[in-house]
């Protein structure tokens, strides 16, 4: 019963604190309450408030700075945007590694295999650096999603 109730609670927390985000009473670039106010402001255990953070780091909306606390960093609504637009953009990757695989394919029964060639690696080139600007790493083979690069490493 108990865990039932504290997943109860996460919800509520979550929600509410989405809810002020949203709201503008908790603005962006601005600093949440700390864990201790949050869990008297709630009435919840220190964990179900550190889940609920969690949860909203998670989603984009918060992020923590050791020493200095846990800020808005977006609102729902941007991140949402951001979201399709980053669907889009997977979308467009997709297509132009359809693309590539169609000139491929073509490269062994084009006479002009060297200006498909060119061509080829001119969009292997850009689908590479578009990965790139989107923070994946090129993917090796067909079968794999693309895995999220490191933001501070670059690997």
């Amino acid at each position: 019963m108990t865990d039932v109730n504290d997943r109860l609670l996460h919800a509520r927390v979550v929600n509410d604190i989405r809810a002020r985000i949203a709201s503008g009473d908790l603005a962006v670039e601005k600093r949440i309450p700390s864990t201790a106010q949050l869990v008297e402001e709630y009435g919840v255990s220190i964990s179900v408030v550190r889940r609920a953070v969690d949860t909203l780091k998670n989603e984009g909306l918060l992020q923590g700075q050791p020493g200095k606390g846990v800020y808005v960093i977006a609102t729902p609504e941007q991140v949402a945007a951001e979201r399709r637009s980053l669907e889009s953009l997977a979308s467009e990757v997709a297509d132009l590694r359809t693309d590539l695989q169609a000139l491929t394919k073509r490269l062994d029964s084009d006479s002009h295999a060297r200006t498909v060639a060119t061509e080829v690696a001119e969009l292997r080139s850009a689908v590479e650096q578009l990965y790139a600007r989107l923070g994946y790493a090129y993917p090796t083979s067909d079968a794999g999603t693309p895995k999220r690069r490191h933001r501070n490493t670059g690997t």
